[in-house]
């Protein structure tokens, strides 16, 4: 059915709530990306120990370009700053020839602007032709990186309506634009068997990803969903757990079975932050490194046990 897939794995450090029967137990260590499959198994890695980097690259996992907004837009006033894009595209693509994927992450203000201001208003276009400045000047550094801006389309969990739609045709010009498109499906909420929300959650990423594959097939256009192996830091309650692997399992079906008119996402991002979070003093993900002998033990663990059983999921689509 799906005969097409490039996996991404942004995985800038895997942590969190973990539980201990998602942390024990062994995993198959001769599990790795298959050359004649169509499957790749992309990472974003910040701070890894060289154990796990040695372990990916084993894996054939591939690194992707990462740009956040604090490096397209220096003063947080929704104006694309050139010099900052440029020095730091040129720093980290060292070659105009460099292909894969960039995703360029512009939150903050401009983002807002394109989902609250009105289409036709003055505040709305000023923002559209920043993002598309945004994309020229990435493809103008690095001309075979396929490009594109985290979170576009608009996510919604609780209001997937015609007026949700009709707020995400205003992204038309730039998603017709950009090479790549890439929606967000993030877990906001717990959702096990026992719970009753399993399906309801499933739905949540079908019917993001669909909205997505929408554009993706209008402008033949790749889609690749960000999927964060952790609750919605939103959620008071559950921020920040590692999400099990069940779960997470089910998540990430969801997305590769999702279609619209025979389109099927052409891969996941897998996107993470734990050195971050472990540095700043979460809690819960201190009280799982307290479990090892160091975060990097920890980190290299979760990192292995997860991405050797995505690849087994993605292998089962790999026919």
């Amino acid at each position: 059915m799906i005969n097409k897939f490039i996996i991404l794995t942004s995985i800038i450090c895997l942590s969190a709530c973990l539980y201990q029967k998602e942390i024990d137990g062994s995993y198959d260590t001769s599990i790795k990306q298959e050359d004649n499959c169509q499957f790749q198994l992309y990472q974003s890695l910040s701070g890894v120990p060289q154990s796990t980097r040695y372990f990916l690259n084993q894996k054939n996992v591939k690194n992707i370009y990462f740009i956040n907004g604090n490096i397209i837009d220096k003063n947080k006033d929704g104006l694309v700053d050139e010099n900052s894009l440029r020095t730091y595209i040129r720093k980290i693509i060292k070659s105009r020839t460099a292909s894969d994927i960039g995703v360029l992450d512009w939150e903050g203000k401009a983002i807002h602007s394109l989902e609250k201001d009105p289409y036709n208003s003055d505040n709305f276009r000023k923002t559209e032709k920043q993002y598309i400045k945004a994309y020229m000047i990435a493809k103008q550094e690095a001309p075979h990186v396929d490009w594109g801006f985290y979170g576009l389309p608009f996510r919604d969990y609780w209001n997937r309506n015609e007026k949700w739609k009709q707020s995400n045709q205003k992204l038309s010009r730039i998603l017709e634009k950009t090479d790549v498109i890439f929606p967000s499906v993030y877990d906001f909420y717990v959702s096990h068997h026992s719970s009753g929300l399993e399906s309801r959650d499933s739905l949540y990423v079908s019917d993001n990803i669909k909205e997505a594959l929408k554009f993706g097939q209008r402008f033949n256009k790749k889609v690749i969903p960000f999927y964060w192996h952790r609750y919605h830091d939103s959620n008071k309650k559950a921020g920040m757990q590692l999400i099990p692997w069940e779960e997470f399992e089910n998540h990430l079906t969801a997305g590769i079975e999702a279609s619209y008119k025979d389109k099927y996402i052409d891969g996941v991002i897998w996107w993470g932050s734990d050195k971050y979070f472990y540095n700043i003093g979460n809690k819960g993900i201190v009280n799982e490194v307290g479990k090892f002998r160091s975060f990097e033990e920890y980190q290299d663990h979760v990192t292995r046990r997860y991405t050797t059983n995505i690849l087994q999921l993605l292998s089962t689509y790999c026919e």
